[in-house]
């Protein structure tokens, strides 16, 4: 009987619980059918006629049958509350864990503990209300130097909530259940949880890791001469001052020959993250052209390696070469010369000229006299540039006095350093 004066029946064979309504005089209730259906067996939990019973016996609510202890609340919603249907044993332990052998009768005392007459065990078996558990997440996220909060939550009706193992930078309010604090390093910590409740108590160990901040790197002086000694690329980090590793083309030493590499800098610091990538680009000159070419024994001699030198004897100075692309010790073909022509009644002047280098000057100068030679706008003219490869291109450049008569014209091509 509920507070109300409602009757509740287990009809056994029937397989279903019956109530009777109080409306006054004994016998005067209305009797329905509260949960289950008639002459329907089985284990299946849910509300009013969806639920099923397998013998039900005694209330509050065993099963014979099922081997179950069973709940229905004031609306007929059937829930499981110990046991498994149709798997019959004697394990102590919790909700669907336990097992019981036919049982025949329940009773709940005045602090809700739940007793249970298990037939087949000869037991009298006894089932404790849920103490409060933590049910927040076991593990969280935070990053350094950044704002961290973490709300406690648990289960059933807690009384009080403490934490221990708590780093320096970290503090827990009970009232509000927050974590909270600023993690002043990166790294992984454990810190230890606990709920009390009336019925017991609960306990997490939360598992917190602590991501490194994301800083920025800017790489920097990314095109430079050859020097013929290691050229690394320079590093800015904000905040200022991380530890980075460089590497080019995947090793740590800065290169030393001209061409292009490719640069990674990652931050190597505990609390620090971050990467840049770009590439290092190395620029050819004199000094490389040489270097490629000669022994240290033949540098260190002008006669050979000088600019003016010519160590192939062909008239093709060694500065010539390097803006032509023409090897020094090679003798120099007619292809690798300049080619004076004429087009539309004006000189005309065809050459090569190195794409990859920025140490020389190519002047187009023309003259009427050979005494004095002038070059630039309104004297001279890049009619085309032909890209032939990653070094060179074909320029072909025009006097803009054009010939006529008696008047001479002359043009060259002067090659020089800054």
């Amino acid at each position: 009987m509920d507070k109300a004066g409602n009757i509740y029946v287990a009809d056994t064979y029937n397989h279903i619980i019956r109530k009777m309504t109080a409306t006054g005089a004994f016998g005067s209730g209305v009797v329905t059918t509260f949960a289950g259906s008639p002459g329907l067996t089985g284990g299946t939990d849910g509300q009013g006629g969806s639920a099923r019973f397998n013998y039900p016996n005694g209330l509050a609510v065993d099963e014979v049958g099922n081997h179950t202890v069973r709940r229905i609340t004031p609306a007929g919603v059937v829930s499981k509350v110990a046991g498994s249907a149709g798997n019959s044993g004697s394990a102590d332990g919790t909700a669907s864990f336990a097992r019981f052998n036919s049982p025949y009768g329940v009773a709940v005392d005045a602090a809700g503990n739940l007793y249970v007459a298990d037939r087949g065990n000869s037991t009298i078996r006894r089932g404790t209300p849920p103490c409060s558990v933590v049910t927040s997440p076991f593990t969280a996220t935070a990053t350094y130097g950044q704002p961290f909060s973490y709300t406690v939550t648990a289960s059933g009706t807690p009384t009080g909530f403490s934490a221990a193992n708590l780093p320096a930078w970290l503090t827990f309010n009970p009232a509000s259940r927050v974590l909270s604090g600023t993690p002043d390093s990166a790294g992984s910590l454990s810190v230890n949880l606990d709920v009390t409740s009336a019925t017991g108590s609960g306990s997490l160990a939360l598992r917190l890791n602590i991501n490194p901040a994301l800083a920025n790197v800017t790489l920097g002086g990314l095109s430079q001469p050859y020097t013929g000694a290691p050229r690394a690329a320079t590093i800015t980090t904000a905040p200022p001052g991380l530890a980075v590793e460089l590497t080019y083309d995947g090793a740590t030493t800065a290169p030393t020959a001209p061409g292009s590499y490719a640069v990674v800098a990652v931050i190597r610091e505990q609390n620090y993250a971050g990467t840049a990538n770009s590439t290092l680009s190395i620029q050819p000159n004199f000094a490389s052209f040489l270097a490629e070419n000669f022994t240290p024994t033949q540098i260190a001699d002008s006669a050979i390696s000088g600019p003016l030198a010519s160590p192939a004897r062909d008239g093709m100075a060694n500065l010539l070469k390097y803006a032509f692309a023409v090897p020094p010790a090679r003798v120099a073909m007619p292809s690798d010369w300049p080619l004076v022509g004429a087009a539309d009644g004006a000189l005309t002047l065809t050459f090569l000229r190195r794409r990859d280098v920025t140490d020389l000057i190519y002047t187009v100068e023309v003259s009427g006299d050979m005494q004095t030679w002038e070059s630039g706008p309104g004297r001279t003219q890049e009619v085309s540039v032909t890209p032939l490869d990653s070094q060179r291109e074909q320029v072909v450049a025009r006097d803009l006095t054009p010939m006529g008569g008696s008047q001479r014209r002359f043009i060259r091509l002067k090659v020089s350093q800054p």
